[in-house]
């Protein structure tokens, strides 16, 4: 099977739009592609620890 491009845009208080995507080919490479890409945004939108409540 070809590997297909798969594009992650996030919103989360701020929209992240994904414009490279990536090519999985199997559904468990493309879900896990997904969970790693959210970690990440999520991370770098987080206030650093010494502004939160």
């Amino acid at each position: 099977m070809a590997p297909t491009r798969y594009f992650f845009t996030v919103m989360d208080g701020k929209l992240v739009v994904d414009e490279e995507g990536a090519l999985c080919s199997p559904w468990r490479e493309m879900r896990l592609q997904a969970i790693e890409m959210a970690g990440h945004y999520l991370r770098d939108l987080a206030p650093p620890l010494s502004e939160r409540a």
